[in-house]
């Protein structure tokens, strides 16, 4: 564990994650607890008794992630209305996120402090995914000339979203509440959406605007099939892909191209340091770290691809600060990272999926790579196809508690 002094903290950290979340522990008894046993191993630390204060430093890690959890954990939300349906009703709220326009709708999330139905005004705060349906020409309108941050009054039709009803169903309902949304918005015509300030959330804007030209540039030069393609691939955008083109990458056994992940994080890696080759090496992995942040950005900050690129930076930086790669160590780094800056991804099945499946291969792979080397095969192909194998099958040994569980 010497060679990997970041993990017995990380592993700390997401336990105190986890104890937290199944006890609920008092937030100022944290805070008082965190503080003094930091305080303690301080203290200790500067009169030489390194060992006491290792250990309470350890403590204070694990007290830390209990304190995180807590600072973050919000109540669960719900639908908050008696009516499955209600129709016309008036919300008044800002919008916080936009998705990519597909041909038929705009689908965008408003986050609501009043609903006003029937007579009736419900004051809160409630976040709705709003589905926008109309004419192409109007649907580029509003999508062209709306701004993440812009307030809005709404005219729609409130729906509760469908739960589980059956043994293995799919429970919608559950997916969106767990993601803080309270239910679906259903606005029948562009007209029904008054912006009533155009104030912006510069940086969110930003991205979403740099997101947009990238997929205006691609529908400009490319077919429905290519484009739909594309934006999944560089986007992080599938809702255009067709049946039957999932279902050919399926029969291929090659699904996983189309889902964003560290494999196109390598892409990316590859092409700017070949791009920026004859450059000396700090320009080289500067630009290369600058490309990386900029394919989070417009990927949307999928868990996958952040995992992947601070593992990438760390894998540039490391020969230019002198240091060894490891990617253990990078790895825990990006889950401390992903988790400080939300500790609730811990429960997000794609971080499990992620991290589970790089933390096997990196693991088994080294292990299976040496009993095929060992077999001393004449054939150089088979070798290496069993060795590509390999790392498919370690990372499916990974993620299959977390399959077979969601």
């Amino acid at each position: 564990m010497n060679d990997y002094p970041l993990i017995k903290f990380v592993i700390l950290f997401i336990c105190g994650i986890i104890l937290q979340s199944l006890i609920s522990s008092n937030l100022i008894t944290l805070l008082i607890t965190f503080l003094t046993l930091f305080l303690i191993s301080i203290i200790l630390y500067g009169i030489k008794r390194s060992s006491i204060s290792g250990i309470l430093l350890l403590l204070t890690v694990f007290v830390y992630g209990m304190l995180h959890f807590s600072l973050y954990k919000k109540d669960k939300v719900n639908y908050p209305f008696e009516k499955s349906v209600i129709k016309d009703a008036y919300l008044y709220g800002k919008i916080v996120d936009i998705n990519l326009i597909r041909p038929d709708r705009v689908i965008f999330y408003v986050s609501v402090d009043s609903v006003q139905s029937e007579n009736k005004i419900y004051i809160g705060n409630l976040k709705f995914l709003s589905t926008v349906k109309d004419t192409s020409e109007n649907l580029y309108h509003f999508y062209n000339n709306t701004a993440i941050g812009n307030s809005v009054k709404i005219k729609g039709t409130i729906a509760r979203a469908r739960d589980k009803r059956n043994p293995g169903e799919f429970d919608y309902e559950s997916t969106l509440t767990e993601d803080g949304i309270n239910g679906l918005l259903i606005i029948y015509r562009v007209s029904d959406i008054k912006i009533i300030s155009e104030e912006k959330d510069l940086l969110k804007n930003l991205a979403f605007k740099l997101r947009k030209n990238i997929d205006n540039v691609i529908q400009k030069y490319h077919n429905k099939s290519t484009t739909s393609l594309l934006r999944g691939l560089l986007l992080a955008d599938k809702s255009m892909i067709d049946f039957e083109t999932k279902v050919d990458f399926i029969n291929a056994g090659v699904i996983h191209v189309l889902a964003v992940s560290g494999l196109h994080v390598g892409f990316i890696v590859l092409i700017f340091v070949f791009l920026f080759k004859r450059l000396n090496p700090n320009m080289r992995y500067g630009f290369t770290i600058l490309g990386l942040l900029m394919f989070v950005v417009i990927t949307n900050y999928p868990t996958s691809v952040v995992r992947a690129s601070i593992m990438a930076i760390v894998m540039v930086l490391a020969p230019l600060t002198g240091r060894n790669y490891n990617s253990l160590n990078s790895l825990a780094l990006a889950a401390l990272i992903i988790l400080l800056l939300n500790p609730m991804d811990l429960f997000n099945p794609g971080f499990l999926l992620s991290f589970s499946a790089v933390i096997s291969i990196v693991t088994l792979y080294p292990l299976m790579a040496k009993v095929i080397n060992g077999w001393k095969l004449k054939s150089n192909i088979l070798k290496y196809i069993l060795l590509f194998f390999s790392v498919s099958f370690a990372a499916q040994i990974g993620t299959l508690p977390f399959t077979l569980f969601y």
